[in-house]
């Protein structure tokens, strides 16, 4: 069965032309900053991008910040980048970026508002697109300042404990009443984040399904399925929406069966969970993601809750089969079959699951090109490429 990818279109971002227009020259004396003067094709003038985000670690939001800078920055625009600069995406902002200012990790500061604040008046920002929870709470305050058009990508809608998170939960419902324009990756993301009172009816999202860039995961070249156990791995994060305790149940409870394998939080952290076993592998951050992906046998994800699956996404992407908790999240990509679905908690039938993957040669290979269509069909790379260029063409034209 073939079908064309959704929105497949040519994508149009050169050649770029030059203008001398008010918005180029605008401020051109300001620390000694030469005024953008590239204005990209399609634009109504030269792009001067902050891009803001809270984490610099291995999660949505740091990597979609990057992935932004390669799209964005070769068409002619000037993208400054507000982040923690601890590892391991910290040192890829400050190269990346035209600018790049440090803030403080996961957590807001009046001093890294006001230094945004001039940060924002000194490079002629024109455009403001925050991610997560902390850069949102900028972006906003910022937007509410200057005037300068907001965008705020939500990356779901983690809930923090104790009375900081209930502080945050307050400032966040207060600015939903701010003057921006929401981005959620599903429809149902921004169904929760309606009855979060974090947007309010009336405010037009854009959803963007995230996509994944195919090219980026050269076919897997290791044989699965070789040894005498498996080796299974998931992506750990903190908070108890996330799943970690029942990523550690399930290493615990199957490891005379599989060798098991972690990305993101360190050992230390893991055991805020539960028992780590011994012979578990945890990866902060691997260096070669898709090669960590295309190692495993078989990728987990025991998530209770997920805005969107980018992770899945990826691992789909590098060939691998994917055995996903029964959440809305995961129930599309298991439509299409693209993966099984399983509850967490039920460690005798997440048992059957291996072993049907074990035996069954045809059943592994069902899901990994069942992958490779959905991503190709629904989460298409050209199609994400225009969406995002089409919606800073929208914000810079005043929506």
């Amino acid at each position: 069965m073939t079908e064309s990818p959704r929105g497949q279109r040519p994508i149009q971002t050169g050649p770029i032309s030059m203008s001398h227009d008010n918005a180029a020259s605008k401020g051109s004396s300001k620390k000694g900053l030469e005024p953008n003067e590239v204005t990209p094709i399609g634009f109504p003038g030269p792009v001067n991008l902050l891009l803001i985000t809270g984490r610099s670690d291995w999660g949505l939001a740091p990597r979609q910040v990057i992935e932004i800078l390669k799209l964005i920055k070769p068409i002619g625009a000037r993208v400054a980048v507000a982040a923690p600069s601890e590892p391991p995406h910290g040192n890829e902002f400050r190269k990346s970026a035209s600018n790049f200012i440090s803030i403080t990790r996961d957590e807001f500061s009046i001093t890294d508002f006001f230094r945004l604040s001039r940060a924002v008046k000194n490079l002629d920002i024109n455009i403001i697109h925050s991610h997560g929870r902390i850069g949102g709470l900028y972006s906003r305050l910022l937007g509410i300042k200057t005037g300068i058009p907001v965008i705020h990508t939500f990356h779901g809608l983690a809930k923090r404990d104790g009375v900081v998170g209930k502080i945050y939960s307050i400032a966040e419902r207060i600015l939903a009443r701010a003057k921006f324009v929401g981005t959620f990756s599903t429809n149902s993301e921004y169904e929760q984040a309606l009855a979060a009172g974090v947007m309010l009816e009336g405010q037009a999202p854009l959803i963007i399904e995230k996509a994944i860039n195919i090219k980026a995961f050269p076919r897997k070249k290791k044989a699965s399925f070789g040894g005498t156990k498996l080796r299974i791995g998931g992506i750990a994060r903190s908070g108890s929406a996330n799943g970690p305790d029942l990523l550690l149940k399930l290493a615990n409870e199957t490891g005379d069966i599989a060798h098991w394998s972690s990305s993101g939080l360190n050992k230390e952290h893991l055991a805020k969970y539960g028992h780590v076993p011994e012979d578990f592998e945890a990866v902060t951050s691997p260096s070669d993601l898709v090669g960590w992906l295309q190692s495993l046998d078989v990728f987990v994800c025991t998530s209770r809750h997920e805005g969107h699956a980018n992770g899945v996404l990826e691992a789909l992407a590098a060939g691998v089969p994917c055995v996903l908790a029964q959440i809305p999240a995961h129930q599309e990509i298991a439509g299409a079959q693209a993966a099984i679905l399983f509850e967490p908690e039920d460690t005798m039938a997440f048992r059957s699951i291996m072993q049907n993957l074990r035996e069954d040669v045809g059943l592994r290979n069902s899901l990994v090109s069942n992958g490779t269509y959905y991503l190709e069909r629904f989460h298409n790379w050209d199609k994400y490429i225009e969406d995002i260029l089409e919606m800073y063409r929208s914000g810079l034209r005043g929506w």
